[in-house]
């Protein structure tokens, strides 16, 4: 768990890299992404996370049916991507068309009996359990390691 004032940091230091970042338009010339096609965040089914893990979802309580994950970006060198987890609180995602409700984000507090409590604040902790994997990641697409 990292404190919600580092995540914001990494978050932001993302969001201002992906914001120097240019594409060409329709004529050729070369624009800034615009602020809608800045990637902000995902929101994922909690049953779709425990599936990657083989569990069933139905033996686990529905406390927190959704999560969110955000990209941040350490700025010391050499630069780490981080993928930051908390819960969604109230979202809603269809399947056709994605997320219909945002929800909002829920931080964590400390451990309580062996269980992350979630903070009825808007203050507290963000899950960064991850490891970027650029050289120890599979191939994207055929399933082996390098």
């Amino acid at each position: 768990m990292i404190p919600l004032d580092t995540a914001e940091k990494w978050i932001a230091n993302y969001q201002a890299f992906m914001s120097s970042l240019y594409k060409q338009d329709n004529s050729g010339a070369m624009v800034p992404l615009t602020e809608s096609e800045i990637l902000n965040g995902f929101t994922y089914r909690t049953e779709d996370i425990l599936s990657v893990l083989g569990i069933q979802r139905n033996k686990l309580p529905n406390n927190v049916p959704h999560i969110r994950g955000y990209i941040g970006m350490t700025s010391t060198s050499p630069v780490t991507y981080k993928l930051l987890l908390l819960a969604a609180v109230n979202a809603s995602l269809d399947p056709k068309t994605g997320v219909t409700s945002a929800g909002i984000d829920a931080y964590f507090k400390a451990m309580q009996n062996n269980r992350l409590k979630l903070n009825d604040e808007n203050d507290g902790f963000v899950l960064d359990l991850n490891y970027p994997c650029p050289t120890l990641c599979p191939d994207p697409g055929n399933g082996k390691k390098p």
